[in-house]
């Protein structure tokens, strides 16, 4: 197993990371590299348990940094990219770290995490949850840092956290659906799903995804096909972890794309209305626009065809059957 840690605060960041290594090093079949600063390099290099040791120049105070050292960090993550990592561990919770373990993409994502009512959440900066696939939530009444060290290595060591996700294979693959976006403009007729859904539903029911407010409106709007959906209207946690047995996924110009995308959803289609779907689509997404029924397209949201601030002819103008095409072409 390959974990990598990311250490790129301070002087005394470094040598509480290098406690955790000491509590973690107890399992000898785990490959421990580190992310770290250029100039913290010494804390970890005579270390006998680190084999990796990867370092740049970019600082977490951003203000701080120049372009040289952006472009910098970014190469180290493509570089780490390829490495494959099992775990990439943020043990201090700042959603900085988090968002350069996310890109990194290793098969889980972990952060610890605090309660607002822990005194360590005053020092660091919140955000960013969703990009995280694994958190150890710290006790509130567990307040020395080192204590916390302790606490992760445990739960890596005892394997509280999962370090290989199911394989597709063995998930029962689904249908889903998501038709509401936040802009009425990129929204494709109701009618229209429901057609859809009548000619691809096979044996297993298909997902309908939507917020929870939309649940009762999308029960009612999909009543003629209650019998083959299932509606799941739940929070984002809910959604993303349903999205994890999802084969093939059809959405429209909306975050729910590009979620499908990093849960690594196999086959994904977008219906694309008013923008330019090389700015927006995901890789390895099926984008179907009806771009060439209008002569103003891409109007970028701003309405010239058919003079109302919610009616496109481009999104209106995709049918059914460009959708099953685009399916069956997959």
């Amino acid at each position: 197993m390959k974990i990598l840690i990311l250490s790129l605060r301070s002087f005394g960041d470094c040598i509480v990371t290098l406690e955790f290594i000491k509590y973690l090093s107890a399992n000898t079949n785990m490959q421990i590299d580190i992310f770290t600063k250029n100039e913290f390099i010494k804390f970890f290099q005579n270390n006998q348990y680190v084999k990796n040791i990867y370092s740049t120049t970019f600082l977490l105070s951003i203000k701080r940094n120049s372009l040289y050292s952006l472009l910098n960090l970014f190469k180290k993550i493509a570089m780490l990219r390829k490495q494959k990592y099992d775990i990439v561990l943020n043990n201090i919770g700042d959603f900085r770290e988090q968002i350069i373990g996310f890109l990194i993409n290793s098969k889980m994502n972990v952060s610890i995490r605090f309660s607002k009512k822990h005194p360590f959440s005053n020092l660091i900066r919140k955000g960013f949850d969703l990009l995280v696939d694994k958190h150890v939530d710290i006790p509130n009444d567990m307040l020395n840092v080192y204590d916390m060290q302790k606490y992760i290595a445990e739960n890596i060591l005892q394997k509280k956290i999962i370090l290989k996700k199911k394989s597709r294979a063995d998930m029962p693959t689904k249908v889903a659906i998501h038709p509401i976006a936040g802009m009425k403009c990129r929204m494709w007729e109701y009618e229209n799903w429901i057609d859809l859904i009548k000619k691809i539903y096979k044996d297993d029911r298909i997902i309908v995804f939507c917020a929870p407010n939309e649940k009762e409106h999308i029960k009612n709007t999909f009543s003629a096909v209650l019998d083959k959906i299932d509606i799941v209207g739940e929070n984002v946690d809910i959604f993303l972890q349903k999205l994890e047995c999802v084969k093939l996924f059809i959405g429209l110009d909306s975050f729910s794309i590009h979620a499908a995308y990093h849960k690594n959803v196999p086959l994904k289609v977008m219906l694309n209305g008013a923008n330019n779907a090389n700015i927006w689509m995901p890789p390895n997404t099926k984008v179907i626009e009806a771009k060439h029924e209008c002569k103003f397209h891409p109007c970028y949201n701003i309405p010239k065809c058919a003079k109302k601030s919610f009616e496109y002819t481009c999104i209106k103008s995709i049918k059914v059957q460009d959708v099953l095409e685009a399916i069956r072409n997959e």
